[in-house]
């Protein structure tokens, strides 16, 4: 190994690391949106607009277009909307003795 061999082999493994990274290079698809919505637990909290997952899991076909739309332009236009990221901590009371647990409420959709 010469010099030019080791700079060419470190091009070469950096452009398969930056295909193989990328896993936001092809656009979300409905099969794969509706893969992680139907995986979504049942009976939780909904978030600050009382959205629970059983609303986006029985939303029917044109909700699941529009949040593959959605989920595209975020990252089509590399940004987030402000909404998904606040959260709210809420202290919930464990048992008797005071200790609580704390859960973060976010937006849905």
């Amino acid at each position: 190994g010469s010099l030019k061999d080791i700079e060419s082999e470190i091009h070469r493994l950096d452009l398969l690391e930056d295909e193989s990274d990328n896993v936001l290079a092809q656009p979300f698809t409905l099969y794969e949106v509706n893969q992680v919505i139907y995986d979504l637990p049942n009976g939780k909290s909904p978030d600050f607009d009382k959205i629970c997952y059983e609303h986006v899991k029985f939303g029917g076909p044109n909700l699941l277009h529009h949040i593959v739309l959605l989920f595209n332009a975020i990252v089509c236009l590399e940004h987030i909307p402000l909404s998904f990221k606040l959260a709210v901590k809420v202290p919930i009371p464990k048992d008797s003795t005071g200790k609580k647990t704390l859960i973060i409420i976010v937006e849905l959709v």
